[in-house]
């Protein structure tokens, strides 16, 4: 708690006012789902076959703890995760397995001589959800998200200031790995920079000299080591800061910033990008798809994972798409063994109907993957993420997730 420094949410200014008593210290980890995980764990190996009733009681506490207005969702799964982890130190120790055993034959001791505690006990376990497998810890979770930029056009609840603060709950929510953000100007990524102190940024504008647009890598610290970052222009001059080719047809100089990690998990290297197309020119989006392709093609040894707003609806036949895909990259959604909210497209512009081709709704934000010669790539679900904290959308875009592995 004292190395983040989280501030509770009702000491945000969010409207937040907390219906339970006021905890000391800051929001981050809850340390009531700490605690209750652990315990949690313990016991369900003291008695694992009502272990789901533990879980389902920590998870009770946990959304107290959220409902009660002193947690975000992610302090307390960040407490869960950390109880987990030391209830699993605690199991490795001989005395406390010795003790566990001990404690067994106290408890069915105590139990065979109250029938209708057990029956109720069985009752309860019986209506529990069964325990999730947790994610591997080598997978990712991924996420694109064009947060819309700052514009005096928007106004009342599509004004910046007024999403700003969904955007950051959002990220707080699922918590990624990695992020590549979208439409992003320089306030925006100040802000978000602010806000999300768990990740390091990679951005700039796509005017040059800091100005424009940005299409921001944001990456978690605790998990990547930065080995280098960079950018270029989607232009037949890629390495001239807010460069575009006219004869192309796009509107305004485009743009990939990417940034080469080591998992500190794996010890893995990949390299992660963030790009936005061009909004009005077909040609110019095939034209930007053969500059990616060809630029991070050249990171052959390691595997990329690029996120981001394509203007075009992820489909073979969608030139751009098959561009990509020609070149070794993978659809993640496509590949998804689950997927979430696929009856929406990406796009929801503030509620109006987002654009379709035949019947089903376009996703225009994609997260492809390109694996290193002799990895593969698995993907264990993908969704469109389409809650609005607050009630309002925090975007004219929703954002896209995915959780993946490359091994």
């Amino acid at each position: 708690k004292r190395l983040w420094n989280r501030v509770r949410p009702w000491q945000r200014g969010l409207g937040v006012e907390p219906c339970v008593e006021l905890p000391i210290g800051s929001s981050y980890p809850s340390g009531h789902s700490c605690a209750g995980a652990a315990f949690a764990a313990v016991w369900g190996e003291i008695l694992p076959e009502y272990r789901p009733f533990f879980e389902a009681r920590v998870a009770e506490t946990m959304w107290a703890r959220v409902l009660g207005g002193v947690h975000y969702p992610t302090d307390t799964q960040a407490g869960r995760l950390m109880g987990r982890l030391i209830a699993a130190e605690m199991l490795k120790n001989p005395a406390t397995l010795e003790s566990i055993r001990e404690a067994r034959a106290e408890v069915m001791a105590f139990l065979e001589t109250r029938p209708a505690l057990v029956a109720r006990a069985k009752f309860l376990t019986a209506a529990c959800p069964p325990v999730p497998a947790a994610p591997p810890r080598d997978s990712l979770l991924v996420m694109s998200f064009n947060i819309r930029l700052k514009t005096p056009k928007d106004t009342g609840t599509r004004d910046w200031k007024a999403r700003r603060g969904g955007v950051v709950e959002i990220a707080r929510r699922h918590y990624p790995d990695l992020i590549g953000f979208q439409e992003a100007l320089p306030e925006q990524v100040r802000f978000l920079s602010k806000e999300l102190p768990e990740y390091a940024c990679v951005a700039a504008g796509r005017e040059g000299g800091g100005l424009g647009e940005a299409v921001p890598v944001f990456y978690k610290t605790r998990r990547f080591e930065a080995l280098g970052s960079g950018h270029f222009w989607l232009s037949e001059t890629p390495d001239v800061p807010g460069s575009k080719t006219p004869e192309w047809g796009a509107r305004y100089p485009r743009m990939v910033t990417w940034a080469r990690l080591r998992d500190k998990v794996t010890g893995r290297e990949l390299c992660f990008a963030s790009t936005h197309f061009s909004h009005v020119s077909d040609d110019a989006r095939v034209h930007a798809a053969r500059v990616v392709a060809e630029r991070l093609g050249k990171a052959g040894d390691v595997s990329v994972i690029l996120a981001g707003d394509f203007n075009a609806p992820s489909e073979p036949g969608v030139p751009p798409y098959d561009t990509l895909r020609d070149a070794g990259f993978l659809d993640t959604w496509t590949l998804a063994a689950a997927r979430e909210n696929a009856e929406c497209g990406s796009f929801n512009g503030y509620g109006l109907k987002a654009p379709k081709t035949g019947a089903a709704p376009v996703r225009i934000d994609w997260i492809l993957a390109k694996p290193a010669k002799g990895a593969a790539l698995s993907v264990a679900k993908a969704a469109v993420l389409t809650e609005r904290p607050g009630g309002g959308f925090a975007s004219d875009h929703f954002p896209v997730a995915v959780r993946l592995s490359l091994e």
